[in-house]
């Protein structure tokens, strides 16, 4: 009889973890996982990330770039000497696409350097374009950003547009709803110049383009 309980105990708990693991997988499936479960996933032991090309390490890297306004970088010039030096931004926009692996970045720094690319982490940066806003157009943006509202919305990851940017001498992040975006924000992607791959989306919201 002992025995007997023991094995419906152990039948019980498999059925149980079962479950889950399908309860996991279909919210997985139907994009429930947002930006914020990514970014609390453990590391893996030994590593400073967690599983190499997953969602998890994906998003964590991506919010690197969010770390803060001013990004180190370095050059090799014509001698072969490493030259180091500070990118300051003003705004930086990650929108994620699918399930993280893929974010859709806009950077600016403080002097009107507007980039965008589609990076695919561990994969390649794609894409890419670079251009120097006007003089009106930075003004203009750097009046935006700090009337961009905050925001208490957590989306889905597939439609999490994930924004920092200098206010004052805060350097502030914000979460966004794709679907749902501030008018301000949407002004600011019109000065940036939106990407095609969700360009299409204020047709199927029905929304009239902004203008800024």
């Amino acid at each position: 009889m002992r025995a007997f309980c023991l094995r419906s105990m152990v039948v019980m708990t498999l059925v149980l973890l079962a479950v889950c693991a399908f309860q996991t997988r279909a919210e997985e499936k139907k994009g429930e996982t947002t930006l914020f479960d990514l970014a609390r996933t453990p590391n893996e032991p030994g590593f400073t990330e967690p599983v190499v090309g997953s969602p998890a390490a994906a998003v964590k890297h991506h919010l690197k770039y969010h770390a803060a306004a001013d990004k180190k970088s370095s050059y090799t010039d014509k001698t072969g000497k490493t030259v180091d030096y500070v990118v300051r931004h003003l705004l930086v926009i990650s929108w994620f696409l699918d399930r993280g692996i893929t974010a859709l970045r806009y950077t600016v720094t403080t002097d009107g350097r507007s980039e965008d690319v589609r990076h695919v982490y561990n994969n390649a940066y794609q894409d890419h374009h670079t251009k120097s806003l006007t003089e009106k157009h930075l003004t203009t943006l750097k009046e935006l950003v700090t009337t961009l509202p905050q925001s208490k919305a957590v989306p889905p990851i597939g439609r999490t547009v994930h924004v920092s940017f200098q206010d004052g001498k805060q350097w502030r992040t914000e979460t966004y709803d794709a679907t749902a975006l501030p008018e301000k924000l949407e002004q600011i992607l019109v000065i940036l110049g939106e990407r095609f791959e969700t360009k299409d989306r204020l047709a199927k919201q029905k929304l009239p383009p902004s203008t800024p």
